[in-house]
């Protein structure tokens, strides 16, 4: 292999979860630079490699570096804890696979920060009365993020699939009642009950 100016090199990175298909598209690659003679058929006996593999491919008077990571994941799920500040009505209609019924709620979060922050998210059909969320509930929501157009705009769609309780949530400290150490405040001391006529006689003028 010829050296190459740093002009003509490519740096790839291949990213996937194991069992995403990198391997076959590296194959896939190098079939097309004339590197191998064959593609893996989808019914052979697939081997899932476990390391951090580089293949190098010249094409086209360019070196491409593609670097296949088998030790990245991708987890598609995303949660967010937080106490909803905000549950609005239940809105019903009528679509093409029947009656649907959703329900918006609002939760703050990221409450440590001096602004914190919000997000509204969506619970569909029977996971409302599932879940039965109510205002002031510390939840841990997951949830997926969508993308749907409506009238030539597009909107996003937070779709909750599952709510649980914040277990890690600090337990709210109840205010104390403005009596109840009433009757441990020590009495001012008797100058200062002295009534402001009693005061004036011991006054020099």
């Amino acid at each position: 292999m010829r050296i190459y100016e740093s002009d003509s090199i490519r740096n790839v990175a291949i990213l996937g979860h194991s069992g995403a298909g990198k391997s076959n598209m590296t194959e896939a690659l190098e079939f097309t630079a004339g590197l191998t003679t064959r593609i893996s058929n989808p019914n052979d006996a697939v081997k899932i490699s476990s390391d951090t593999t580089l293949h190098t491919v010249e094409y086209q008077s360019l070196k491409f570096n593609f670097l296949e990571d088998n030790n990245f994941k991708i987890d598609k799920q995303m949660e967010l804890t937080g106490r909803i500040v905000a549950v609005q009505p239940v809105q019903t209609g009528e679509g093409r696979n029947g009656t649907w019924k959703k329900q918006e709620y609002v939760v703050e979060y990221d409450r440590q920060a001096q602004y914190p922050r919000k997000m509204m998210f969506v619970l569909w059909g029977d996971k409302i009365d599932q879940y039965n969320i109510q205002e002031g509930q510390e939840l841990k929501i997951h949830f997926d993020i969508d993308c749907r157009a409506y009238n030539g705009r597009w909107y996003n769609d937070i779709r909750a699939w599952k709510v649980e309780p914040d277990t890690e949530a600090a337990p709210a400290v109840p205010s104390e009642p403005a009596g109840r150490f009433a009757d441990h405040v020590p009495p001012p001391p008797p100058e200062l009950l002295a009534s402001p006529s009693d005061a004036s006689s011991d006054l020099p003028f």
